[in-house]
């Protein structure tokens, strides 16, 4: 069987940082809705990606890779075959932190904000992030209590196999990519003037930009390599003015009123399995400048959303 070397799945360009090398976006201009749906790559002038991106040394990197998954499966259904487990910590009261899900092969990133650290989140957000049938077949995850006893009520349901790191040792791969995320959020938090409690709803409009745009040195994005096909929703940075068809109600419209509405882009919704829902979740412009708190702020989700800059 051939082996599949996950350490080679990237290109290298000399012309980013240590940490961004590993990506490429359609344009290099830090004006371009490309760059700021993401802020992937790192330009330097860019003021979310000088503001929310620190430059680092660059890490020591294992010249052959720590494990190899070597079957014919993995070529022909590569997602599901290794899916890493870890959380993000930022404290916040509206989530304590948010766990990540990574796939080995296809690098599809999931993210379930949380208030609870409790296997019965992990078990939910695992059903949420797979596919149906289940594909998962191999976690990867430290040594933490809710990952431990999630995977042996997992292995009731069925066949799973569950692998710990070695602390001090065995570096998980989503701990590299917690860094891309934690930076992603915090340049579009400083892009769009955003207050910190928005970061977990960041965090879910960062991942779907990562997933439907960024792409590997053979073009392919993670949401090709699961899903076997290009997203169909917009690449648009977050927060940026767009333009809703709502269903307000029918005495609040003259004749003559626009039935577009200034609207602020703040989620791509997506359904389980990492599939788009078919809309788009919006704050209504008229809210986000009124007097309210940003806490009492409502998305509304519409399919019908005008891009001014497409």
């Amino acid at each position: 069987a051939d082996q599949i070397d996950r350490e080679s799945k990237f290109d290298t360009d000399p012309k980013t940082d240590d940490h961004d090398r590993d990506f490429n976006v359609r344009s290099s201009s830090h004006l371009s809705i490309a760059h700021l749906s993401a802020h992937l790559p790192r330009i330097p002038g860019c003021p979310g990606c000088d503001d929310g991106k620190t430059a680092a040394k660059p890490a020591r990197r294992r010249t052959k890779p720590n494990r190899f998954l070597a079957t014919d499966l993995a070529n022909a259904a590569p997602f599901g075959q290794l899916v890493h487990l870890d959380w993000i910590e930022h404290g916040l009261k509206i989530a304590f932190r948010t766990l990540v899900l990574l796939d080995d092969l296809t690098s599809f990133l999931g993210t379930n904000p949380s208030r609870t650290k409790r296997h019965e989140f992990v078990i939910q957000a695992k059903h949420h992030y797979d596919s149906t049938p289940p594909s998962i077949l191999r976690i990867w995850s430290d040594r933490a209590l809710e990952f431990i006893t999630a995977c042996r009520k997992l292995r009731e349901l069925g066949s799973l196999a569950h692998y710990v790191s070695v602390p001090y040792r065995h570096a998980s791969k989503v701990e590299r990519y917690i860094r891309i995320i934690v930076e992603g959020v915090r340049a579009m938090l400083s892009t769009a003037g955003a207050p910190e409690q928005w970061a977990p709803l960041a965090e879910l409009f960062f991942v779907a930009m990562y997933n439907g745009f960024v792409r590997d040195r053979n073009g392919c994005t993670p949401h090709f390599k699961r899903l076997r096909r290009e997203c169909e929703y917009k690449q648009y940075p977050w927060l940026a003015l767009v333009l809703a068809r709502l269903q307000p109600r029918t005495d609040r419209l003259t004749k003559y009123a626009s039935r577009l509405i200034p609207c602020l882009l703040a989620e791509i919704t997506l359904a389980p399995g990492g599939e788009w829902g078919r809309c788009y979740g919006v704050f209504v412009l008229e809210s986000v400048l009124s007097k309210g708190r940003a806490s009492t702020i409502d998305i509304c989700r519409t399919a019908d959303v005008v891009f001014p800059e497409t």
